[in-house]
């Protein structure tokens, strides 16, 4: 037994095996070979470097642990199928502050969750579906930004769709509007953009409406998804005035534009709130 100390010179080897030491090769510096080559060393300023011996040159904030490999690189983090892996970003070793920013895992429901200022803010599914939970900001260097939503590759039986949903909750229910881009099928490889809005069907639940349908022949549907002509309008019955000119801001000269009996009239209409 030894009470105090024992004082190295540089190595402590493994015996029959003298290419696997623990080393300290200079002042406050610590490190471990294995097969005559250094493996972790930990520097004179508490740095823990992994396959490298050099601390300098890297990111600010980001030198802490390096992992150096002259080939590809990676970190494993490995659990049970049913339990979850996680980074946390702390700024306090108690309350909300453990998890201030977070990136966890869940292998048991299969979904990798982002998390800043201790709340979640996205999610990927198993599928591959995100959910946000809170604005979606797209910001790029330069004089524009792009969202690119890209449908799967085309299939002669399948026609491609990329959509684009906004909605909002109700008590009864969640009310859905899109921006949709269909391919029309069969080989055609045409596009149709489609505009859906939400309505009340009643009992506090929702449907979506197809409101507007730009073909890719330049036809425009409104209230149709197969427009007939350029221009195509279906008010769907009722009194609904197809087109109405108003002068702007000022709420009078109302002009419509009407089919009735075979004829199409032009009239002179009341006030705007008689419109509504």
């Amino acid at each position: 037994s030894v009470d105090c100390c024992v004082g190295i010179a540089d190595s402590i080897l493994h015996l029959g095996n003298t290419d696997t030491s623990i080393r300290f090769p200079s002042d406050d510096t610590f490190t471990v070979e294995t097969a005559g080559s250094e493996a972790l060393r930990i520097d004179s300023s508490g740095k823990l470097l992994i396959g490298g011996t050099d601390s300098t040159g890297f990111a600010a904030y980001g030198d802490a642990l390096t992992i150096e490999k002259s080939n590809h690189v990676g970190l494993t983090l490995r659990t049970a199928t049913d339990k979850d892996a996680a980074i946390y970003f702390a700024d306090s070793a108690s309350g909300a502050g453990r998890y201030a920013g977070f990136i966890d895992y869940s292998h048991g429901n299969n979904y990798l969750r982002f998390g800043t200022n201790e709340i979640e803010r996205l999610r990927i599914g198993s599928t591959g579906i995100s959910t946000f939970y809170k604005d979606l900001h797209v910001a790029q260097a330069g004089t524009g930004s792009t969202v690119f939503i890209n449908a799967a590759t085309h299939n002669t039986n399948v026609a491609s769709i990329a959509m684009l949903k906004l909605g909002y909750k109700h008590s009864g229910g969640q009310a859905v509007g899109y921006l949709k881009l269909t391919e029309g099928g069969n080989n055609s490889f045409d596009g149709n953009l489609t505009i859906g809005v939400p309505y009340n069907i009643g009992g506090g639940s929702f449907g979506t409406k197809d409101s507007v349908t730009i073909k890719h022949c330049s036809r425009v549907g409104l209230g149709t998804g197969t427009p007939l002509g350029i221009a195509h309008v279906n008010v769907g019955g009722g009194s609904t005035e197809p087109f109405v000119i108003e002068r702007s801001g000022s709420g009078e000269s109302i002009w419509s534009m009407k089919p009735y009996a075979g004829n199409l009239y032009f009239r002179g209409g009341p006030a705007v709130s008689n419109y509504a």
